[in-house]
């Protein structure tokens, strides 16, 4: 069995709001092993991001972990003080940002940017730092050449490919990349992510991938986690959740986006919103929107259950699965929610 780099038990989240307790992450669990790639997917606000960004600590002002622990190689990074933690960032851990455009501070080439990086978290002269940014350059395909430019000189993609060099710089145990692709064309996004996977390979780093498009986890990842209203609904291996798929709401993610078969289909979108999160309903939290609920749905939460090898889901309707998977496969089925 793989080493296990992080492990997550139990975390809670809870961000203070104007009109309450918002809890965005609520009792999340799931573990990544060594050279292990694990997708958090969900639509937006179901607390796959927020996870994610907790494990460097860097949440609002407004958020807090209410709980649960978050283990780094045995060390709960939960107890550790700020200080600690940044040291910890790029070294052990690192981000690849959702927006490469944000991410690179225009008044500075892209080259200085990474050679401080390089320099703030490890003793090494800026000649051996200039050497590893030509070397990391190299392996995102972008000249040497270009190290004295600013960001503003690249294009959307290549920003992008800086952002994971700068990522790599340190060989980290764990990347943590969110949303990497966002405002990408579809043939950068596939470039993109199979550089992603390959250095992420070369150098032996785990990586949690955050994303909400079924498609990219499918390009990217070994284990799923499934997230909804800050829950877990379905994890497991990739294999399980793409092909064996339990949970209504893992379902009804992969009806709305293209095969990854490659066989042509009509996507399906999942009607209504996710529950308000400061005053959510009682019982399994996707039952305003799921077509297979019943009675015991609305008044008690679901608890996760193994169905198979490493196969976890989180529903009342497990013993109907079969039936399940073949009706959610037809938009008439999700077309009976739309009014409530």
């Amino acid at each position: 069995m793989n080493e296990i780099i992080l492990s997550v038990k139990d975390l809670k989240i809870h961000y203070a709001t104007k009109r309450g307790l918002l809890k965005a992450v609520d009792g999340v669990t799931f573990s990544v092993a060594k050279s292990q790639n694990l997708g958090l997917v969900g639509e937006s606000g179901c607390g796959k991001t927020t996870a994610a960004k907790s494990i460097l600590r860097l949440l609002p002002k407004n958020a807090s972990i209410a709980g649960g622990e978050i283990l780094l190689k045995g060390r709960d990074l939960t107890k550790l003080p700020l200080e600690e933690i940044r040291r910890l960032r790029w070294q052990e851990v690192s981000m690849i940002p959702q927006s490469a455009m944000n991410a690179l501070d225009p008044v500075y080439t892209v080259g200085e940017q990474i050679v401080e990086a390089i320099k703030a978290h490890s003793h090494v002269t800026h000649k051996e730092a200039m050497e590893r940014v030509n070397y990391l350059f190299d392996l995102v395909g972008i000249s040497p050449k270009r190290i004295n430019d600013y960001p503003h000189q690249f294009s959307g993609g290549m920003k992008q490919r800086v952002t994971i060099a700068m990522a790599l710089a340190l060989n980290p145990s764990l990347i943590l990349a969110d949303e990497p692709t966002t405002a990408l064309d579809v043939i950068v996004q596939a470039q993109i992510l199979k550089r992603i996977r390959e250095l992420q390979e070369a150098i032996g780093s785990s990586m949690i991938m955050v994303t909400h498009d079924m498609s990219v986890i499918s390009e990217t990842c070994d284990h799923v986690a499934v997230m909804y209203a800050g829950k877990v609904a379905e994890s497991g291996p990739i294999k399980a959740i793409f092909e064996e798929a339990c949970h209504p709401y893992t379902l009804g993610l992969r009806n709305a986006f293209p095969s990854i078969f490659g066989e042509a289909k009509r996507l399906i979108s999942i009607p209504g919103t996710p529950p308000n999160l400061i005053s959510p309903p009682p019982g399994c939290l996707f039952r305003p929107r799921c077509p297979f609920a019943v009675e015991i749905c609305s008044v008690q939460e679901p608890a996760m259950v193994e169905v198979s090898l490493g196969h976890r889901v989180a529903c009342h309707r497990i013993d109907k699965v079969d039936e399940i998977r073949e009706m959610a496969a037809m938009e008439e089925t999700w077309s009976k929610i739309q009014a409530v």
